[in-house]
């Protein structure tokens, strides 16, 4: 992500995180979204937007979350890491090598 920030592409953190009450009232802290934030800001990592494309508002009334690429653990074809964890996450390396192949 760091790559693509300083190549000058605009980077959205759109995310099912949250701080605060989910849908249904309940109170949700497990995967808070401030967490996230702060590891874009610890390691220097601009956000364009979070949640929502900043200049979207001006051309659609869409809710969705408008950008050119996706990159997410649940879009077909995307290289994942099956590990210890609840669910499986993306390989960074082989997306890293999906967008910069020479």
């Amino acid at each position: 992500m760091k790559r693509l920030a300083d190549a000058g592409h605009s980077l959205i953190l759109y995310t099912m995180r949250c701080d605060g009450a989910n849908a249904d009232g309940r109170d949700d802290y497990s995967k808070p979204l401030s967490d996230a934030v702060n590891w874009f800001k610890k390691n220097d990592i601009p956000l364009y937007g979070i949640q929502s494309n900043p200049t979207q508002r001006e051309w659609t009334t869409s809710p969705k979350c408008y950008a050119q690429l996706y990159i997410d653990d649940a879009a077909l074809g995307c290289p994942l890491i099956h590990g210890q964890h609840e669910r499986p996450y993306v390989d960074w390396d082989k997306v890293n090598e999906m967008l910069f192949a020479a």
